[in-house]
């Protein structure tokens, strides 16, 4: 039997080589978790370098132990890396542990692993190599060269690096997660904290178990003994599930990866076309096909937003805000869409718009919106069209209307002129109510004679009208129109609706029910 007290075996090496099987175990239990690949990996190099340590100092020959002494190079120099990928992935900053990044940090532990390995042909990484005894047993020494320490000293920044970034992190830890969170630091500070102080600890103690075994112990507590970290993917899914928005990912070949319950709900009840048939796996080109202005932003595959407007299977009319966001992973790209109901607030806003807009009456343009398109169109239409024409329509005898019949009466006229008007006039005249029982049209491109036979074929229209009371009667009335026309570019609307007035003044003084065009 070996006697490891007398022979000054340092047996810290074989409590550490069997810690860090414990903690591969560990490893292996929790690797599906958030970090728990990269806890693995980091165990599985700890426990490479225990074995390769404890076997350089059973090692006889020179060779050998140097060997070995190059094998436990690896995991020295690239623990760095993974305790930084466990680091970012810690903090939520995925962004800064995509392969490249990996790749790119690895890159100079590769190079340095390769010129450790081939040192004997350069000799650019160790200037001198011993034995030291330690009891009846040895080990290799080595002083390393300037180019050397430069390897060493990049390992060192980013381990420093991940320290800085969980030390900012931790000014925005929740109370709940920063028991957790001092853990991991603490963890990450032991090795720097004992290779500052080594020198002066009173005993001896190998640097493998000083400081992968702690760091290993308390960035396994800080990750699992919690569970914390894993509750986000799932309130992710939780979140996602439970939104009323629907959320889509679709991968580089438009097939549904994911999708939450809202949009699943909507495809069942109709709510998109083409989408009868959509389920996890199959395209989602048939929605994207139905609906164009979607599609166009698709396309695009860059991050984007549109609206849809889709007439469901009763007539209903449904409003979305889509906005798609393009998700790369494992150099291919996919998208992810989230579509909003927007129903509500659409129908709000029309409320409102037509609420600005029309006559709360009769439903035509109010005097506002109507001065406004009148000017609209006289902006349009001064180069292809300097001829205008403004009519103002006055009803004859409203009053008498009112006082005979009662206000409801008067109402009802107001609303069948209004409605016969919009049947009437072509679409190129904007009409509307100015106020009590006077209307305006207008129009460009008309000459003087097109105009005067529009406002004949009005006064006529409305003399053939009639109005069916509740009562059985029945009730007619006639209009007066007084027509403003002008070919000159410069002339406003004030000008024309006051020489229409005018007009319509004259027509009412003369007898009504006749058309007076304005004097120059």
């Amino acid at each position: 039997m070996i006697d490891f007290n007398h022979s000054g075996y340092p047996v810290e090496l074989l409590l550490a080589a069997f810690i860090t099987i414990l903690l591969v175990i560990a490893g292996v239990k929790h690797r599906k978790s958030p970090g728990g690949s990269y806890f693995l990996a980091f165990t599985v190099l700890a426990l490479l370098l225990t074995i390769s340590s404890n076997i350089e100092l059973w090692v006889s020959t020179l060779e050998m132990k140097v060997w070995w002494r190059n094998i436990q190079q690896i995991p020295l120099f690239l623990t760095p890396i993974l305790t930084y990928a466990i680091a970012m992935e810690y903090c939520g900053k995925r962004n800064w542990r995509t392969r490249q990044i990996l790749f790119l940090l690895t890159a100079p532990c590769l190079v340095y692993l390769l010129l450790i390995f081939t040192d004997s042909y350069h000799h650019l990484m160790r200037e001198e190599l011993w034995l030291e005894n330690i009891g009846e047993h040895a080990r290799t020494v080595v002083k390393s060269t300037p180019f050397s320490v430069l390897f060493l000293l990049y390992t060192m920044l980013l381990h420093l690096f991940s320290v800085f970034v969980l030390l900012v992190r931790l000014r925005f830890t929740p109370p709940f997660h920063r028991k957790q969170h001092l853990i991991l630091l603490i963890g990450y500070l032991f090795p720097i904290v004992y290779t500052i102080f080594k020198d002066v600890v009173p005993f001896g103690i190998s640097t493998i178990a000083a400081t992968y075994i702690p760091t290993g112990l308390l960035i396994f507590y800080g990750l699992f003994r919690y569970q914390l970290i894993d509750l986000w993917p799932v309130a992710q899914n939780v979140i996602v599930q439970h939104i009323q928005d629907g959320v889509v990912v679709v991968d580089h070949q438009h097939q549904v990866v994911e999708m939450n319950k809202s949009f699943s709900n909507w495809l069942r009840q109709g709510m998109m076309k083409g989408g009868d048939a959509i389920s996890i796996g199959s395209s989602l080109l048939p929605v994207l096909q139905a609906h164009p202005t979607l599609m166009h932003t698709y396309m695009n595959k860059t991050e984007g937003s549109t609206e849809l407007e889709i007439c469901i299977r009763d007539h209903t009319v449904i409003y979305f805000f889509v906005r798609i966001v393009p998700i790369r992973h494992q150099f291919k790209q996919g998208m992810l869409l989230i579509f909003q109901d927007v129903t509500d607030r659409k129908l709000r806003e029309q409320s409102l718009y037509l609420r600005a807009t029309r006559d709360s009456l009769t439903g035509i343009y109010n005097r506002g919106h109507f001065i406004e398109q009148v000017k609209l169109s006289m902006r349009e239409g001064r180069k292809t069209h300097p001829s205008m024409t403004f009519l103002l329509l006055d009803l004859d005898h409203f009053k008498k209307i009112n006082d005979q019949h009662g206000h409801q009466a008067g109402d009802a006229c107001l609303v069948q002129f209004a409605a016969c008007l919009k049947e009437h006039l072509p679409q190129s005249v904007v009409f509307g109510r100015m106020g009590g029982e006077e209307f305006g049209c207008f129009c460009t491109g008309y000459s003087l004679d097109e105009a005067r036979k529009l406002a004949y074929s009005i006064r006529e229209m409305t003399e053939k009208m009639t109005i069916q009371l509740n009562d059985s009667k029945e009730i007619s009335f006639t209009l007066s129109i007084g027509l403003s026309y002008h070919i000159y570019a410069s002339t406003s609307f004030s000008e024309l609706y006051r020489k229409a007035d005018v007009a319509l003044l004259r027509a009412k003084s003369s007898g009504r029910n006749r058309i007076v065009i304005a004097r120059d």
